[in-house]
């Protein structure tokens, strides 16, 4: 009986853990008239896309499905979808979007070594918009050159490029510097994910709420 009562205890520490994560991690914002990009390219993460756009669209913001060419594009995790790029790149102007999301996968190496790329989120990093990256993705900050002496998490395996850019790399659930969002991503700590789709939420929220005084 003693043991019973143990487990049954530990059972409620746990649910009321995960309760009080999800309770801290979601959020019910209305973000009508923000418009963000999201960068995706063949070898993206669909299970972080996915929870991304349906963060940003449940909220009403504006996603705009961008990459470097117009084509359709599936993911590295072996999920029978595929998505359309709708927007390139280089046609994006930084000032009529709100900020820039980037999930993990494959395509981010690819994304991070082009040139479009790294020039609009140095852009949009200027004008102190939300950019935002999980898992592997942050390593399109380093090669646009935005994470020098700013606090950074990734992947574990991406710490190495990060810190070479002279980044401050931490293993954190999500790390805000600024206007920066960073996150480890879903492969090992899914709750990460929806941490990081929150602290994209609150950052669109001021740009929002200063916008209208």
């Amino acid at each position: 009986m003693k043991k019973i009562g143990l487990v049954l205890i530990l059972v409620m520490i746990i649910a009321l853990v995960y309760a009080a994560i999800g309770s801290m991690a979601e959020d019910e914002l209305d973000l009508t008239g923000a418009v963000v990009a999201v960068i995706i390219g063949e070898g993206y993460n669909e299970v972080e896309t996915s929870s991304i756009l349906e963060y940003l669209e449940n909220r009403n913001v504006e996603v705009i499905l961008a990459g470097v060419e117009i084509t359709t594009v599936t993911p590295y995790d072996r999920l029978r979808v595929t998505r359309e790029v709708e927007v390139l790149v280089k046609d994006i102007n930084p000032n009529e979007i709100d900020g820039l999301v980037f999930p993990g996968g494959y395509a981010a190496d690819n994304l991070a070594t082009n040139e479009d790329v790294t020039n609009l989120v140095r852009k949009v990093d200027e004008l102190g918009k939300p950019c935002a990256a999980i898992r592997n993705a942050p390593v399109v900050f380093a090669e646009a050159k935005i994470v020098e002496g700013r606090n950074v998490t990734s992947d574990y395996w991406q710490q190495n490029p990060l810190n070479r850019a002279k980044a401050n790399w931490t293993s954190e659930r999500v790390v805000v510097d600024d206007n920066l969002i960073t996150s480890r991503g879903a492969r090992r700590w899914i709750q990460d994910l929806r941490y990081f789709n929150a602290e994209i939420g609150l950052l669109l929220n001021k740009i929002l709420i200063n916008r209208d005084r």
